[in-house]
């Protein structure tokens, strides 16, 4: 056998050397030792083939993904190249895997991997020494064969990330605002204690706060004055992120006093909470208690700078109204001899009807109580009967707050008997802090003897209030565009009516109707019946909501003849009043105001409707103004939160209403008008003769020429009549010019009055 296998081999060799580069085939070869390719040392031991080069490789079978999958039963260990993938793989036993793997069992402490490893269906931990059990080597972080990666934190619990499972999770494992709490020294307190913390932000975050503690009120937790950049101006925001019971807190900003504030709620997870203000610096930052015995409070941080949640700004809010019945059980108020401003008589009876943010007074005095009132300037508006019930007395009304009256002040004079008639009032004012309630009451008072009643009219009497935003809120964005029309019918207008019932008057054929501003509103046309014209304007709403609707009309009756008047869409009344024309063929300048709520499914007609106990009462008759009937209509944006981080202050553009008020007093002889003004916007004021003044505004203030309501204290004992006149408008600068208690409307001469005026103008910015 020996000699036989020799035989055999150097046969073989022997036959290669013969053959050269010939391949020799040979089937089922064994060697049952070790076989050596290449190379002059001996082969290893341990080595069942060797091959040795430096020049050439070793070359495996080569085959692709399909010939591989055809081989039948492949044992464990088999390698092929795969030429689909050119990847070199081997048969585990159960499937064809491509690469090395890690088992179960591998550390990798403090290594680095030159070359990519696979996971393959091993779990990778990551060890790590934890405060609760140093040098435990407590798994932090690990990677389970489920597919899903898992973080556990020091007390154990655990959760898999993005599955929202596990226990508690952990809660401490990333800090989302690490510098929150990173320095306590620039806080200061009153009553209270202030640690770092970190509390459960959810499973795997936590946040850095600060725990405020305090059994005693008031507790304060106060800032340094906050600094701004030097070019941060406009609408600022304050935020700050709480978590507690915070129902006896509040967050405020403070200079001197308290400027704005905003309360906070119970609150079992993180919130925001913020407001705005006009930016300035120096301020301070203040989280206070509001009532004994506050609960602790988590605060996990605090934002100011420029304005990161103004989305919609409303440039007019609604607050409410309280609407005093007219009929039925009609609300009547009086009050003494009384040379002071005091509080009409409680009328418990009467019929109210509450709109809004608004509450009765008491068992039913003229006024309303509201709640909640952000900074801002607010203005009241007031329909109602109102006269002095002694001969040739002067009868006043105001409002006041219980503290502050509201500037503006209206009066009446009885002629012969007792003298009640149809009286409208704006008052206005501002709060610069918030209120947490306030009652606003109508008040009365009279020169001397006799006494005042307020009410008693056939039509309802209102109490509407509105707030103007700050300057630092007066912002619009794309989709909240200010909308606003204006327009007139002209001179040669005239509608009668001959009925007792409030319906409509006889259409005119010939009036004209003409446009004045249209910012953003579309098409409005006068009202028609059939082709003919009526005291109407119809427009088709291009937003759900309330818009505020203006009209001043010149009214014309018989003498001894009691008349009535209402702004309607045909079925809901907008506003109503009255008049009683006491002379034949006296004109009356008449405003009607109110707000209406509409939506864009279809065209809205808003219309004058008229009534008169006696013969004819008539729309027109005015022959020295263009109009007969001025419109505006512009629409009310409600306020609503709007929401945190949508993108920066949006500049106000021309269309934004703005209110503006003062007092005017031609009290002597020509060039001596004197005036106050709320706010700044007055330029100048000059006189021509006592009661006639020209008033200059600034440049800048309107973008388009304000319309104005004037409010006279009129001592004389004939009705009240004014001219008020508007110079041709320019961006730069207008003026107006009033004249009072005027004698002649043809001619426009003056009584000479020199007793005081309120006006209030509104216009686009």
């Amino acid at each position: 056998m020996k000699y036989s296998f020799c035989i055999l081999l150097c046969w073989i060799l022997i036959g290669s050397q013969a053959l050269g580069a010939s391949a020799v085939r040979q089937d089922d070869l064994i060697i049952k030792n070790t076989l050596k390719v290449g190379g002059a040392s001996a082969p290893n031991s341990k080595s069942a083939l060797e091959v040795e080069s430096t020049t050439k490789g070793f070359l495996p079978p080569r085959m692709t993904t399909t010939q591989r999958n055809a081989i039948t039963s492949p044992p464990a260990g088999l390698s092929v190249f795969n030429t689909t993938t050119n990847k070199a793989t081997h048969f585990d036993g159960a499937s064809w895997r491509e690469g090395s793997t890690i088992d179960g069992t591998e550390t990798l402490s403090n290594k680095s991997l030159s070359a990519p490893q696979i996971l393959d269906f091993a779990d990778l931990t990551e060890q790590a020494d934890v405060a609760s059990n140093p040098g435990s080597g407590k798994r932090r972080m690990y990677v389970k064969t489920d597919g899903k990666a898992y973080l556990r934190n020091s007390s154990g619990a655990e959760t898999a990330l993005g599955s929202g499972t596990g226990p508690s999770g952990p809660s401490k494992n990333f800090v989302v605002n690490p510098s929150a709490a990173s320095d306590t020294t620039t806080w200061g307190g009153v009553n209270v204690s202030f640690d770092r913390d970190v509390t459960v932000g959810n499973k795997i975050n936590g946040v850095a706060s600060f725990a405020l503690t305090s059994a005693t009120h008031t507790a304060m937790f106060i800032s340094d004055a906050m600094t701004l950049d030097d070019d941060t101006t406009g609408n600022c925001e304050a935020q700050i992120l709480y978590k507690g019971d915070a129902s006896k807190w509040k967050f405020a900003l403070w200079n001197a006093a308290e400027l704005q504030s905003v309360a906070l709620t119970n609150e079992t997870g993180w919130r925001m909470a913020s407001f705005n203000y006009p930016c300035t610096t120096g301020l301070t930052l203040r989280v206070i208690s509001t009532a004994a015995s506050p609960a602790n409070i988590n605060v996990g941080g605090f934002y100011w700078g420029k304005a990161t949640n103004i989305g919609s700004v409303a440039q007019a809010e609604y607050i409410g109204s309280i609407k005093f019945s007219g009929s039925g059980n009609a609300c009547v108020w009086s009050a003494g001899i009384s040379t002071s401003f005091a509080n009409f008589t409680q009328d418990a009876a009467c019929d109210t009807t509450v709109d809004g943010n608004a509450a009765v007074l008491g068992s039913k005095r003229p006024g309303m109580t509201m709640t909640n009132l952000k900074p801002g300037r607010y203005v009241a508006y007031f329909t109602g009967f109102f006269g002095s019930t002694a001969t040739g007395k002067q009868a006043y009304l105001r409002l006041f707050d219980g503290t502050t009256q509201w500037g503006g002040v209206i009066s009446a004079m009885s002629s012969a008997g007792t003298n009640y008639a149809p009286s409208t009032a704006v008052w206005e004012t501002t709060y610069n802090a918030p209120q947490a309630s306030v009652s606003i009451d109508i008040q009365g008072m009279i020169d001397s003897g006799g006494g005042i009643q307020l009410g008693g009219g056939a039509v309802d009497d209102v109490l509407s209030v509105y707030r103007f935003p700050t300057t630092a809120e007066q912002a619009v964005s794309v989709d909240t565009t200010a909308q606003s029309w204006s327009g007139y019918h002209d001179n040669t207008c005239s509608w009668a009516r001959t009925n007792t019932a409030l319906g409509d008057p006889a259409a005119d054929a010939t009036c004209a109707f003409a446009q004045r501003t249209n910012t953003n509103f579309g098409t409005v046309a006068s009202a028609i019946s059939g082709s003919d014209k009526l005291p109407g304007i119809t427009f088709s709403p291009t937003q759900v909501g309330k818009y505020d609707v203006k009209v001043v009309f010149l009214a014309q009756g018989p003498g001894n003849t009691n008349t009535a008047f209402q702004l309607t869409d045909g079925t809901t009344v907008v506003a109503q009043t009255q008049y009683f024309f006491d002379t034949a063929n006296q004109l009356k300048s008449i405003t009607l105001s109110g707000q209406y709520v509409a939506s864009p499914t279809a065209p809205v007609t808003l219309k004058l409707q008229t009534s008169a106990t006696a013969n004819t009462v008539t729309i027109g008759g005015g022959s020295n103004t263009t109009a007969i009937a001025e419109w505006s209509i512009v629409a009310i944006n409600q306020g609503f939160p709007a929401p945190l981080l949508v993108g920066g202050v949006v500049n106000s553009s021309s269309g934004v209403s703005r209110p503006e008020a003062m007092t005017l007093t031609p009290n002597g002889a020509a060039g001596s008008c004197t005036y106050t003004q709320h706010g700044d916007w007055i330029s100048s004021v000059s006189g021509s003769a006592v009661g006639d003044c020209t008033v200059t505004i600034k440049a800048g203030v309107f973008s388009a020429a304000p319309k104005c309501i004037v409010t006279s204290n009129n001592s004389f004992t004939t009705p009240d009549r004014f001219h008020f006149s508007t110079s041709v408008f320019s961006k730069t600068s207008t003026s107006f010019r009033i004249q009072s208690s005027v004698l002649d409307d043809t001619s426009g001469t003056v009584s000479g009055d020199g007793s005081p005026v309120d006006i209030l103008c509104f216009g686009p910015r």
